[in-house]
């Protein structure tokens, strides 16, 4: 005899797993994806269903250490002023 197969979504651990909601997005592949949804959401994690998931606004994805961004340049340049002027009192105090 060979091995049976439970049909689709017969789980026996899990019989609940039959009734939860299923993903439905189509991939690439064009078949519907099947997993389970994310909680509270009709997409599962893969295709964008997780908190937080998608890019980001702005071109943010190609930021790597914000170390030349306008707001940090902003505060450099600022930070170097007052040390020039803390400088130049120092000297005027001589």
């Amino acid at each position: 005899m060979g091995p049976t197969t439970a049909p689709r979504g017969d789980h026996g651990r899990n019989p609940a797993c039959a009734e939860q909601p299923r993903c439905g997005s189509r991939p690439a592949s064009g078949l519907a994806c099947q997993a389970l949804a994310v909680q509270g959401k009709k997409q599962c994690r893969m295709p964008g269903g997780a908190g937080g998931s998608g890019a980001l606004n702005g071109n943010r994805h190609a930021l790597k250490t914000g170390l030349h961004t306008k707001e940090m340049i902003e505060q450099r340049q600022a930070v170097s002023a007052l040390l020039r002027r803390s400088c130049q009192m120092l000297d005027d105090l001589k």
